[in-house]
């Protein structure tokens, strides 16, 4: 599952992660691994550029539904307080595409953001609400983290095509 942050640094050449953004998006390409894509980040994205120039032919669009609604109530309130100085209208964004990711069993979340997103799915999958984990493009291109994200550098000979 992408997250607003990962499409923007692919998108974006001037982002500092752009390049590692890019290897992660023709890794999945090259693995047939589906890039699911939230109508959550579709919604956040298209705000400031369009989405269909990249190709909505690499992704699988999900809407939001009634079911990803309630279950996006439940992690909210597991991870109720949030932390002190974190932005409520992002975190309700994260949390909503968390549950979007555990109601389709998706094992990882690319994503540049480990202030929040990051922090916060590492919470629930280490208390064991959900089985996600978060890949964040500051911590550079391992092809393994797409194929067995809880065991980063494992798979690290593989290279990108």
């Amino acid at each position: 599952m992408l997250d607003t942050s990962f499409l923007i640094a692919y998108a974006d050449s001037n982002r500092e992660h752009h390049e590692v953004a890019k290897a992660y998006f023709r890794e999945a390409i090259r693995l047939q691994i589906p890039m699911l894509l939230s109508s959550l980040v579709v919604a956040e994205f298209e705000r400031k550029m369009p989405v269909s120039p990249l190709g909505l032919h690499n992704f699988r669009v999900l809407p939001f539904n009634f079911d990803d609604g309630q279950e996006a109530a439940r992690l909210g309130e597991v991870l109720s307080p949030r932390d002190g100085g974190d932005d409520r209208l992002c975190l309700a964004a994260d949390v909503k595409l968390m549950a979007q990711a555990k109601r389709t069993r998706t094992v990882t979340i690319l994503t540049e953001d480990g202030s929040t997103l990051g922090k916060y799915l590492d919470r629930l999958r280490n208390g064991g609400h959900i089985d996600c984990y978060p890949v964040l493009t500051k911590d550079g291109f391992d092809a393994g983290r797409l194929v067995s994200p809880g065991s980063p550098g494992l798979f690290s000979s593989i290279a990108p095509a």
